[in-house]
């Protein structure tokens, strides 16, 4: 709704002011994208702070072909990993 009255940059103003997130006490899988020019260091340092452990695994492609047959392919392998692997 604050959308429609406000526009789109407020309510994301608005849902990054009033957003707390809460620290989460496990594991987290962060699937990055090891091609792209830009930096995506900010938001694995965000994620390490909010997590109590975080695994980054680097996929060879950019971010806009994540959903790639190849990349899908790619992840499908390593998500049989981890849930197949010992709990934690």
């Amino acid at each position: 709704r604050i959308m429609k009255f406000a526009g789109r940059e407020a309510a994301l103003r608005w849902a990054i002011r009033n957003n707390k997130q809460k620290y989460y006490n496990g594991r987290v899988y962060y699937f990055k994208a090891n091609l792209d020019k830009v930096s995506s260091i900010d938001r694995i340092e965000y994620w390490k702070s909010m997590v109590d452990n975080l695994d980054v695994i680097e996929i060879n492609t950019y971010h806009n072909e994540m959903d790639s047959e190849e990349s899908m392919k790619f992840i499908a392998e390593k998500t049989s990993i981890i849930l197949d692997g010992p709990y934690e």
